[in-house]
């Protein structure tokens, strides 16, 4: 006791029991000081009639009649750091939970405090309580009748060990963060010590060694051991000065890169990446050794810049249709298979073209123009290809590059606009629904269309928030008409391929169409065939889930892919879209025999089917006898911006539904 001050001492008390007479004489033992001796009529039964001498101590007692109450006053206790030091319980408790029960839940919330069970029962469950609690030392039995010295004893010495243990863990905790401060304070001394001493002795023993390797690792690469960045600048600097002097002093860049060697890398792993520069690197080599070998060596020369780039410094060259030729040898080089451990792999390199010239004055010029070109031959040809420099790529690559820019603040700009272009029933000539079209107001351009800007959104995954925004302008639109009086309504939308790949497309597709206030089916959601036929693995799963919640799939432009009618029958689609390119050819001798294949396809798929693009009555007429369902063109309306489509859709145009009427509805097909 005379470790701890008295002051310190927590003498907090809980009796969980629904017998309010024994927590009113637990109450009584610990709280109020020794009388006269005599006892009630319960204190008799319960404590034998055997009075007992109380110590002057000051206890704080707390008491709740059922398990769940006491376990809510414990941690409201541990909160503000007044803590139960002890807990008398009753193992009965009815309704609520058993005394069992209680404890866990207690020392769930405090494993410090000590519990003590008072019971009128023999149970046979306490000592496996005992065995499967954590703290068996802070559990105490008792039977009832009890004497009133027992309690008091029991509440003096396991306060007082509860406050020991309280002491004991805040020394030990002191004495470890003392060691710890120091123990780490050590260590970083020692440290400091090795690797001052570490650091000399490489300092006396390597320094030749290091100065013959530091002019080798400061121009080469160490994987490939080619020129790195450095030396290629160097010499490139050199040939720029040459041709300033020499207007025959021909050279030129060819900058490359290994196609899609991140999925290499992510499938084989970084050792079989390594490999595969280091294996092309050896193959460049080998390609402008064979290509002239009266040349002299520094003529040709292949360079690492990272990565999986490489750049060709091609000198001394008799003109510059020979930077060409070495780009076909090297293309046929890179084609050979390599082999990696059991793996047989094909590789092929997209490749840049840039012919020196006398305008060039830095290094940095003409990579960055080879880089251009490089990017070219991607977008062209998509892989294995090369390009050869042209002055428009600048011009092109810089437009890109604002476009990029511009686009990323167009949406929180206001600058992004959806237009809308009627749906006519071909069978009654209602307007049954509306495309939502896409348009940007640039601040500078004007009104730009799709095809300035979606190619930019879509390679940069700008698409995402930008397909986002569109669906939730486009609900909340289609909302405002449906109070409008147009409630049957609904609106198609386009969904690039790269939102297929969004994780949570579905959800927020969901989220779309509830904050708006409208149901899933009101909603046609148009994809374009590589989106499905392609990437099926990567959206074809959210495909389903979409139309599970009641979103509809139409394919958009159909017949311009490379469509697998075996696959289309697998996939979650609920309409066919012909493309205007077959609508426009109504007339040429293929023309109708194209549009009736694909309307024949959607028929027998249980599938709608729009024809877009209708712009005469002559084509109207064709589509007419097809028994089309939907139609869509500029014979119709244009698309319109969302005040004039609110007009066109409270008082459509009464000649396109005579327009129906000219093919009577028995001379159609049945769909």
């Amino acid at each position: 006791m005379n470790s701890i001050e008295l002051e310190e001492l927590n003498r907090n008390i809980l009796v969980v029991d629904d017998d309010d007479g024994i927590v009113a004489s637990i109450r009584k033992i610990l709280e109020e000081p020794a009388d006269d001796g005599h006892l009630t009529a319960r204190e008799s039964v319960l404590f034998e009639g055997k009075p007992a001498n109380r110590p002057s101590l000051s206890f704080t007692v707390d008491a709740a009649s059922q398990g769940e109450d006491a376990a809510r006053m414990v941690r409201q206790r541990l909160d503000t750091g007044r803590p139960y030091s002890l807990i008398f319980l009753d193992m009965h408790m009815p309704p609520g939970w058993d005394g069992t029960r209680t404890i866990e839940n207690i020392w769930k919330i405090d494993p410090h405090v000590e519990i003590v069970i008072c019971s009128a029962h023999n149970d046979s469950d306490w000592h496996d309580l005992r065995q499967r609690t954590d703290n068996p030392a802070q559990l105490i039995i008792i039977h009832k009748p009890f004497e009133s010295i027992e309690i008091m004893q029991l509440a003096m010495g396991l306060t007082e060990k509860w406050n020991l243990a309280r002491q004991a863990r805040r020394t030990e905790d002191d004495l470890q963060r003392i060691v710890s401060e120091q123990t780490t304070d050590l260590q970083q001394t020692n440290a400091n010590l090795r690797e001052a001493n570490n650091r000399l002795e490489f300092e006396v023993v390597e320094r030749k060694k290091a100065e013959k390797q530091a002019w080798h690792s400061a121009f080469h690469d160490g994987l490939t051991g080619l020129p790195n960045r450095t030396l290629l600048e160097e010499r490139l600097t050199q040939c720029i000065a040459r041709k300033k002097r020499n207007a025959a002093a021909h050279y030129a860049v060819v900058f490359l890169d290994v196609d899609n060697f991140k999925t290499i890398n992510d499938t084989l792993g970084h050792k079989a990446g390594d490999a595969i520069l280091s294996e092309t690197a050896t193959r460049l080599q080998a390609t402008l050794r064979e290509l002239d070998t009266t040349a002299r060596p520094t003529d040709r020369t292949a360079s690492r810049l990272g990565g999986d780039e490489f750049v060709i410094l091609l000198e001394g060259l008799a003109d510059q249709s020979h930077a060409e030729r070495v780009a076909q040898r090297i293309q046929e080089a890179v084609a050979e298979p390599y082999r990696f451990e059991e793996h047989t792999i094909r590789v092929s390199v997209s490749q840049g073209v840039a012919p020196g010239d006398a305008s060039y004055d830095t290094p940095g010029e003409i990579l960055r123009d080879a880089d251009l070109t490089l990017y070219d031959a991607k977008d062209v040809d998509g892989k294995g290809a090369y390009s050869m420099f042209q002055q428009d790529m600048r011009t092109r690559a810089a437009t890109r590059t604002e476009t990029i820019s511009e686009l990323c603040h167009a949406i929180e700009r206001n600058e992004l606009q959806l237009h809308y272009q009627p749906l006519v029933s071909l069978h009654d000539g209602r307007i049954i629904g509306v495309e939502a079209l896409l348009r940007w107001h640039h601040p500078q351009r004007g009104l730009l269309m799709p095809a300035d800007f979606l190619e930019v959104a879509e390679k940069t995954k700008l698409i995402r928030p930008i397909g986002t925004w569109v669906l939730g302008a486009a609900c909340r639109q289609l909302r405002a008409w449906h109070d409008a009086a147009n409630p049957d309504l609904w609106v198609a939308v386009n969904v690039s391929p790269q939102q297929l790949l969004v994780e949570d497309l579905v959800e927020q597709f969901r989220q779309a169409v509830d904050d708006a206030g409208v149901v899933p089916r009101q909603v046609i959601l148009e994809i374009t065939e590589s989106s499905v036929i392609e990437r099926q693995e990567g959206g074809l799963g959210r495909l389903l889930a979409l139309r599970e919640h009641g979103f509809r799939l139409h394919l958009d432009d159909f017949g311009t892919g490379y469509s697998s009618i075996r696959r289309l029958d697998e996939l979650p689609i609920d309409g066919l879209k012909i493309d205007r390119s077959f609508t426009t050819r109504i007339g040429h001798p293929k023309g109708m025999a194209n549009i009736n294949a694909i309307h024949g396809l959607a028929r027998n798929l249980d599938m709608k089917v729009t024809a877009e693009g209708i712009e005469t009555v002559e084509q109207l007429e064709h589509i007419q006898t097809l028994d089309c369902d939907f139609g869509q063109g500029y014979l119709f309306s244009p698309p319109m911006e969302p005040s004039e489509a609110e007009r066109f859709l409270s008082a459509p145009p009464q000649w396109i539904a005579r327009l129906m009427q000219r093919h009577p509805q028995e001379q159609r097909r049945s769909a």
